[in-house]
């Protein structure tokens, strides 16, 4: 499927969530998102499609209405051409797989996507579960996956935020990580086979298994 025909679908599939959240709710002052995504024009030319799935955004946009479900995608858009934050552990870490993954490009045309779909205006953290729980319910990111068909996903959520892809992808089972085992497969009917979850990227850097878990990513992708 080609990156305008899923961004269509997307956006239909958004717009008609936003219109019941906004029926009667608004996203809480002090807070921003939806967060949504939007499909890189070269994903399709990938050999590897694949999404890497984070926690939450650190600051993004709030948006009032359905009307803006375009916009918030153009925005998702035109961070992940233009990115700021190229060189912190997560986008480093999502660029160096991407290069061994797909080394023959096109470049930066994987997906990203986050568990959880509203943080908070001006810092990281994960928000009270209340404004979460509209968002989980819609089961945003497993109608992404549907829509992309990747080959691979890749969790890098670590612990804390298990039971929102429990609420994602209900009956799922998550592995229990350690530094040791610092990456697991993951299994679900709503997952590709090449499934995997780790630590936030950040986490693995300081603990030094950043490229453990690359290498080990890589392995299963190549034996597959």
């Amino acid at each position: 499927m080609k990156s305008p025909r899923i961004n269509r679908e997307l956006e239909e599939f958004y717009r008609r969530v936003a219109v019941e959240f906004f029926r009667d709710s608004t996203v809480p002052a002090g807070l921003v998102g939806p967060f949504l995504i939007s499909c890189p024009d070269g994903y399709s030319r990938l050999k590897i499609p694949w999404i890497l799935v984070g926690q939450e955004t650190c600051g993004w946009v709030r948006i009032e209405s359905p009307a803006e479900v375009s916009s918030l995608m153009s925005t998702h858009a035109g961070f992940c051409r233009n990115n700021p934050w190229a060189g912190t552990p997560f986008w480093s870490f999502g660029y160096t797989l991407d290069r061994k993954l797909n080394p023959d490009g096109p470049s930066r045309n994987f997906v990203w996507s986050n568990i959880s779909r509203i943080g908070f205006a001006g810092r990281a953290g994960r928000v009270p579960n209340p404004a979460l729980d509209f968002w989980s319910e819609k089961r945003l990111l497993a109608s992404e996956a549907k829509l992309l068909s990747p080959k691979l996903v890749l969790f890098v959520t670590g612990r804390r935020y298990d039971d929102l892809l429990g609420r994602e992808f209900p009956g799922i089972k998550l592995p229990a990580l350690s530094l040791d085992r610092p990456i697991a497969r993951v299994s679900h009917p709503g997952l590709p086979d090449l499934t995997f979850k780790s630590y936030h990227p950040a986490y693995l850097r300081r603990k030094r298994r950043e490229r453990d878990v690359l290498d080990f990513v890589v392995r299963r992708v190549q034996n597959y």
